[in-house]
């Protein structure tokens, strides 16, 4: 996405879209959040509860890209980038575990410890005394080891801090609303329609099919 693009072709045409985003995982949450500092119209539509999808499967480590750097040197330092920019925006999602890498047979440490430095990757050499004094579940498998920046980070609180974020900055996130048709208008998306699913969430709202008026400035819901 060309976000600061998108931003100012529609301030010069003065017009601010209204962004329909589906699914409430920590990626769409995320883009609400990042349209709506940006001043855009967003609505995220999530058909169970957030982070129900594969965010709420998924495994939660957060790599330093040292496991990567000796096979895609490229995608470690953004894997490294990554872990670094979530420690500045949401530290209080991660718990600092670190990491340790078992060396292949043909790996040599020190060389994956020094492109680590090179890539910019915070990396070190264990020797055998320090597994043995840190980790002895493993000290007998290896004669020496890489220690990592790696960490953990809690796919739950970052996808609710992600919506909360994005409602203060305007975005209206509905759960229990799904998506179960799209209004083509001359070959462009016009709307979609919606259902509410029942459940307490949601209760007193109505139960069926509406139509998401998109096509113009407005939000129009019709039952």
């Amino acid at each position: 996405y060309k976000y600061t693009a998108l931003t100012d072709q529609c301030s010069s045409m003065g017009y601010t879209p209204h962004v329909l985003i589906i699914g409430g995982g920590v990626l769409g949450t995320a883009i609400a959040r990042d349209f709506a500092i940006r001043g855009l119209e967003v609505t995220l539509l999530e058909q169970g509860i957030l982070s129900a999808g594969t965010t709420g499967r998924m495994q939660g480590v957060l790599y330093s890209g040292a496991q990567f750097v000796a096979d895609d040197p490229a995608g470690a330092r953004r894997c490294w980038r990554e872990n670094q920019f979530l420690r500045r925006i949401a530290d209080h999602c991660i718990e600092e575990t670190g990491g340790v890498i078992l060396p292949a047979e043909d790996q040599d440490v020190e060389a994956v410890v020094e492109t680590c430095e090179q890539s910019g990757i915070s990396a070190s050499q264990l020797s055998a005394d320090q597994l043995e004094h840190d980790y002895p579940a493993i000290a007998e498998e290896a004669d020496d080891a890489i220690r990592t920046q790696d960490a953990v980070v809690d796919p739950f609180r970052l996808t609710l801090a992600n919506a909360e974020s994005a409602r203060n900055y305007g975005a209206e996130i509905k759960t229990k609303t799904r998506v179960v048709d799209f209004r083509d208008e001359n070959g462009q998306l016009a709307g979609v329609e919606i259902e509410y699913v029942s459940s307490t969430e949601t209760a007193g709202a109505p139960t069926g099919p509406l139509d998401w008026d998109i096509a113009g400035d407005d939000t129009e819901y019709s039952q």
